[in-house]
């Protein structure tokens, strides 16, 4: 689903984990790591047997939005990936992605 404060806002009231993707079309890295990452098998398993929201912001116009979000966790670029948890505890999880760090930031304490 496209990313959006309200929207990271409504994953929140349902109480779920959010995996919030920023990339962009023209970012070799972000298609690097959709390929081998985001679009394995083992990636949409986990994603879709933990019931975690899938949101994804397109920064390849540089949206403003999305830009002020980066801001906040000092980065200036894409890829930029973040866990939202249930409390609306944001994770940054930097530009690199795999699946045990998606883990790691999924456990409920």
């Amino acid at each position: 689903q496209p990313w959006s404060i309200e929207k990271m806002q409504e994953v929140k009231t349902e109480g779920k984990f959010a995996f919030i993707n920023f990339t962009a079309t023209w970012c070799l890295t972000c298609k690097v790591n959709k390929k081998l990452i985001l679009q394995s098998d083992d990636f949409t398993n986990f994603i879709s047997s933990n019931n975690i929201e899938l949101l994804e912001g397109d920064w390849t116009k540089r949206d403003q939005n999305i830009t002020a979000f980066l801001k906040q966790y000092n980065i200036v670029g894409v890829p930029a990936y973040f866990v939202q948890k249930p409390d609306g505890e944001i994770i940054s999880l930097g530009e690199t992605i795999s699946l045990s760090k998606l883990k790691e930031t999924t456990q409920l304490d």
